[in-house]
């Protein structure tokens, strides 16, 4: 017991990293805050344009009803002479709420849904427009008489002011939870590792390991205070993000039908982190060097496995390797919390993302054992 009691005053001790970590955690929470005031509900009424931009192949009477439809109430840029990266990238960055491509008489999209509701107004604009156009067609009309007629009902049904009432503010609920979850392993890696690492570190120093050696006290036991502490500090760092998670989320879906979902697998992902930790610092590192190996592996694995980027978002060769990182299946079970995600709910594959993280905790955990026990042996020698 003296040693988990020590092990909390070395972190006291210990605590610029707790610091570092904290105030860059706060400060993600009162920019969620602050972006679900900024889009909350008030009982006012607004007509939203929006930015398109689309590439027309086709150049038929079908296709300049269909840029006419979309030039009513947005702001429309032709993109026929860019390249298809310049496209993409306008999109991503929300410079382009939807791109359209128009090639024998059909309509493709390029949008990113979780940058709004305008990618549905937009999509379903195009979808009313080529239903309207093929039964106009099918009544005898003429191309242009068919794109001409077609255009001025789709123009008739999206002349509509959106009322935000009350219960508005629930969708800023819901995109405050849901990207905070998002972005939490990442968080709760870089947490545990370099701000309750650095602990760990100091336990590994050669004064503190010299005075070990002319205790009583085994090695073994210093390496599981180590751990228990850890685990300790990441049931804290879990409770913390629960009680964040609960007062952003009032009154939103994500909180409203899936808390236990959000609440176990946070704490999974927290679990994740505090293995990770316990693997890295198990290696005779320097702060410095565990700063640089904690970074790579949390900035890489956030990277390829969706926080940054939009798992919808990333090549099919790229997710094929997310899935042997933990972060992978953290971030996929968020995505089925929110239609943020663009993932349908599934009890089923919710519990199998939970099961794979349990395994990645476990995994690590052996793995940090064996490297403790490992240098334990050598060091004993």
């Amino acid at each position: 017991m003296h040693l988990y009691k020590n092990f909390f005053k070395l972190l006291k001790n210990n605590r610029s990293g707790i610091i570092i970590y904290g105030v860059i955690f706060l400060v993600m929470v009162i920019g969620l805050a602050f972006s679900s005031k900024a889009s909350g509900g008030t009982d006012t009424t607004y007509t939203r344009s929006y930015n398109v931009t689309y590439t027309d192949l086709d150049k038929t009477a079908f296709s300049r009803g269909f840029i006419e439809a979309l030039s009513e109430n947005n702001t429309v840029t032709d993109l026929e002479n860019e390249g298809t990266d310049k496209v993409q990238d306008l999109v991503f960055f929300g410079m382009s709420d939807c791109h359209f491509t128009i090639e024998n008489g059909q309509i493709t999209y390029m949008t990113d849904f979780e940058n709004g509701g305008g990618a549905y107004m937009l999509t379903h604009i195009a979808d009313s427009y080529k239903t309207s156009y093929d039964a106009y067609k099918l009544m005898g009309r003429s191309d242009e008489e068919a794109a001409a007629e077609a255009a001025s009902l789709v123009n008739n049904e999206t002349e509509i002011s959106i009322a935000a009432g009350s219960g508005a503010g629930d969708d800023s609920g819901d995109l405050a939870v849901f990207y905070l979850n998002q972005y939490y392993g990442y968080l709760a890696i870089g947490f545990m590792a370099l701000g309750v690492g650095h602990t760990v570190i100091a336990n590994n120093d050669p004064l503190t390991t010299e005075r070990v050696d002319a205790s009583p006290v085994k090695r073994r036991k210093i390496s599981l205070a180590n751990t228990l502490g850890l685990v300790t500090s990441g049931c804290v760092l879990w409770a913390v993000f629960l009680i964040i998670s609960l007062i952003l989320g009032k009154g939103s879906s994500v909180i409203a039908n899936h808390l236990v979902v959000v609440a176990v697998n946070s704490f999974l992902v927290t679990m994740v982190a505090c293995s990770l930790a316990s693997l890295i610092t198990s290696f005779n590192l320097s702060s410095n060097s565990l700063a640089m190996v904690t970074n790579i592996i949390s900035l890489g694995m956030s990277f390829m496995c969706g926080v940054f980027v939009a798992q919808q978002w990333l090549g099919e060769g790229i997710l094929k390797v997310a899935r042997f990182f933990p972060l992978y299946w953290n971030v996929y079970a968020n995505n089925m919390t929110s239609t943020l995600g663009g993932v349908d709910y599934d009890s089923g594959k919710i519990l199998l993302c939970f099961g794979i993280q349990l395994l990645f905790a476990a995994a690590l955990s052996v793995m940090a054992a064996i490297v403790k026990s490992t240098r334990v042996s050598r060091l004993a020698k």
